[in-house]
């Protein structure tokens, strides 16, 4: 039996911290031609990447580096890839919880607890004021077997995501 593949395989990361470290672990492989992918293995045709951001967030991207004074960037889950009024709306209907991001500021001589989610969000439009929450991991199914039934309009931010696989799967029959 030969080793090839029939359909390639392609592992997608969210385009969030813990995502972008594991898609990193890739870095040794080469990207796949013309596209952003990692080609792992050319034979069984295996290629890793990440989830694009979608292009309704350069705004809300610019306004949190902005307002962090540094190269801080939204995470994106694939959740995230809705549009806004898709997750407002699981959010209200409690589909999907989100949580607050808080972290221990400190120095030498202080500590305090920061509320990033207040932090960030109160600089962002209201509509995109969950992208500086995180997802709890126990809605995650619910959310996922929720959008199974929204119309395809629901989608459109996938377009880019979709167009990327496209294109690395027509480069991988050349």
């Amino acid at each position: 039996m030969s080793q090839a593949i029939e359909n390639p395989v392609i592992g997608l990361f969210d385009n969030d911290s813990a995502g972008i470290k594991e898609f990193r672990r890739f870095n040794k492989y080469s990207k796949a031609d013309g596209t952003e992918y990692r080609l792992i293995n050319r034979l069984k045709k295996i290629y890793c990447g990440l989830i694009p951001q979608p292009i309704d967030y350069d705004e809300p991207i610019r306004i949190v580096k902005e307002t962090s004074g540094n190269d801080s960037t939204i995470p994106v889950p694939i959740e995230f890839l809705f549009t806004s009024e898709v997750i407002n709306r699981a959010v209200e209907q409690n589909v999907l919880v989100l949580s607050e991001r808080t972290t221990t500021a400190q120095d030498t001589e202080f500590s305090t607890q920061v509320n990033l989610t207040i932090l960030f969000s109160n600089n962002l439009p209201e509509e995109y004021h969950y992208l500086t929450y995180k997802i709890d991991d126990d809605s995650k199914n619910r959310f996922s077997e929720w959008v199974a039934d929204l119309p395809a309009e629901a989608f459109e931010n996938f377009a880019p995501l979709f167009h990327s696989l496209n294109a690395l799967i027509e480069n991988d029959q050349v």
